[in-house]
């Protein structure tokens, strides 16, 4: 185990990400949230999470703020940029059901945007603090897969490998459990396997 719990700098810098998984959410509707097939999402190259924050609420009385609420974080929009989506990872995270014996193409319409089932998103994301890397295992607790726009280039002739990534975005919101979460970072690893087996863990993989 090598499981960081002291650190020799006041700060540390972000280097990396890598390993998205994706889990299928389960609520007992008792305040109890659970993950369970697990599966890797791809090959992890870049993500950004921009959160909705509510605006803080201000009360006034004897001519002064007597009371105040401040601005909270009740949900977001996750883009999980990866090397590219396998046909299974992509019926698994949009609710689509499997290729029917025969069918050259899988169908996709109106039935699989309404139904799409809700999801735990985890990543790593790469550290380094007084010259020692670290690895932090971190999820979302609670998401959905929403269609955004979709691009694809030609190679131009005699040029080098067009590399093209695949932009993922979830919708993420409050879990079901008694403090509403919304995200989890956990623990700082000075390997990245030991990471990756907490999201694994969580994930039931």
């Amino acid at each position: 185990m090598s499981k960081v719990e002291t650190f020799g700098a006041a700060g540390m810098v972000k280097t990396g990400y890598s390993c998205p998984y994706v889990a299928e959410y389960e609520s007992d509707g008792q305040g109890n949230i659970t993950y369970s097939n697990g599966r890797r999402l791809g090959r992890g190259v870049s993500a950004q999470l921009s959160p909705t924050v509510t605006e803080a609420s201000y009360f006034s009385a004897d001519n002064g703020m007597a009371e105040n609420d401040g601005a909270k974080v009740s949900a977001g929009v996750a883009t999980l940029t990866i090397d590219g989506l396998l046909p299974e990872v992509r019926r698994f995270i949009t609710g689509q059901p499997a290729r029917a014996t025969g069918e050259k193409f899988d169908k996709v319409g109106d039935a699989m945007q309404t139904n799409r089932p809700e999801l735990g998103l985890g990543y790593i994301v790469r550290y380094m603090c007084a010259g020692v890397t670290l690895y932090q295992p971190f999820i979302l607790a609670r998401a959905k897969y929403v269609e955004s726009e979709r691009t694809v280039n030609t190679q131009e002739y005699n040029s080098a490998t067009n590399w093209q990534t695949s932009p993922l975005q979830f919708n993420y919101f409050t879990a079901e459990d008694e403090g509403h979460t919304i995200e989890m970072p956990g623990d700082f690893y000075t390997t990245e396997a030991e990471a990756e087996n907490d999201i694994k863990t969580t994930f039931g993989i």
